[in-house]
């Protein structure tokens, strides 16, 4: 089984990161994000600037370019930056009827590749029924989203989530 869980999480990563993001890049014209880790670190404690660049350096992880906004999402919902709570947030985004391409066809992956998460999966997508959707997170410009504080967002996003 652990021989399967890292070829698993090798495809997965493959996956995501040699298709995906590359082809969303591709299709997507997102705003430049104009942040580097040292001007993030720089920000107010409590802010998702801060919060993010925290995360970011105690995962030993790095600013990836295009998914800067992604990465936020994972502070303000609290899913971790890893395979299992990358597939939890895409269900719970889902829960919302956040049905883009991206979610949709995440859901489906991870469906297929980590069957024994089902129960969790289904979990995130039943809180995401009582969540709020996204889009106004989306609208938001990376420098008004970075300089918010997290409590604030978590608060305005996550009220009515138990």
């Amino acid at each position: 089984m652990k021989s399967f869980v890292g070829v698993r999480n090798r495809l997965l990563e493959s996956i995501t990161h040699n298709f995906a993001v590359p082809l969303l890049i591709s299709i997507r014209k997102n705003e430049p994000f104009h942040f580097t880790m040292n001007e993030l670190e720089s920000f107010p404690d409590g802010t998702i600037g801060k919060d993010l660049v925290v995360y970011l350096e105690k995962k030993k992880f790095t600013l990836m370019k295009n998914y800067e906004r992604h990465d936020c999402k994972h502070i303000i919902f609290g899913y971790e930056m890893d395979q299992k709570g990358e597939g939890l947030m895409q269900f719970y985004f889902l829960g919302t009827g956040h049905y883009s391409l991206p979610v949709v066809t995440s859901v489906l992956a991870y469906l297929l590749l980590m069957p024994e998460e089902w129960s969790s999966f289904y979990r995130e997508f039943k809180k995401g029924r009582c969540g709020k959707k996204i889009n106004d997170l989306d609208k938001m410009s990376h420098n008004q989203l970075v300089q918010m504080r997290t409590s604030d967002l978590q608060k305005q996003f996550l009220n009515n989530v138990a």
